[in-house]
């Protein structure tokens, strides 16, 4: 199970993004930067495409136009920008070994949707939650008659595994994670935020990036 913010996905889906809103006539581009400081000074993720959509003064056709350019100037500077180091590198070798993943990711729908395009990931099943504690999620799929998690992967048929891991940034995302189920916190401590601080199970691995990920994965 993998995160997609901060995971996956590096800073550039936001930068980019915030580059075609201050470019797009009709925002206030200081107060939404005002707004996302304080929702973030408080460990909370911003939400840049819901709170254009909610704003009286952003119609419709300005969204549209600008999540167009925003696609349009991801595919020209090409996807693999938008990735973590390793996340390419990752998914490859999953494909290869054909080990099941999905992507969840917690936040609004349509902005989610938008980065994981720019990023080329549109097409991984991926299950956007509205909870931080994604571990409350990997629990309910335990099935305790099978002695299996039954994971519903979106559009497909669900699949019965002996067990899951968790690749996330935050360790809010590892609160709670069933006892059959591990994970690896991929953590940058030169660069880390107060949304992803905190403590996790000792069946967790914190790691420095997605590539020492898939080292320790291939050390098994």
């Amino acid at each position: 199970i993998l995160d997609f913010d901060r995971c996956l996905g590096n800073k550039n889906v936001y930068t980019l993004f915030d580059e075609v809103v201050a470019e797009t006539k009709g925002i206030d581009i200081e107060k939404l930067k005002k707004i996302r400081r304080e929702v973030e000074s408080n460990g909370e993720s911003f939400d840049t495409l819901s709170w254009l959509k909610y704003e009286p003064m952003h119609d419709e056709g300005t969204i549209k136009r600008l999540s167009n350019e925003y696609i349009r100037r991801a595919d020209e500077r090409g996807n693999d920008r938008f990735l973590s180091r390793g996340a390419k590198e990752l998914l490859t070798y999953l494909e290869s070994a054909e080990t099941l993943y999905m992507i969840m990711t917690y936040g609004g729908k349509d902005y989610q949707m938008l980065k994981l395009r720019a990023a080329g990931l549109q097409n991984v099943p991926t299950e956007i939650v509205a909870r931080k504690e994604k571990a409350v999620y990997i629990a309910r799929w335990w099935d305790e008659a099978q002695r299996k998690f039954v994971v519903p992967l979106p559009n497909r048929t669900p699949v019965s595994v002996d067990t899951v891991v968790l690749v996330d940034d935050k360790a809010i995302s590892f609160h709670n994670l069933p006892e059959r189920a591990s994970g690896y916190w991929v953590r940058d401590d030169d660069n880390i935020t107060a949304s992803q601080t905190g403590v996790v199970p000792k069946s967790v691995k914190a790691l420095g990036s997605l590539n020492e990920v898939l080292e320790d994965i291939k050390r098994q």
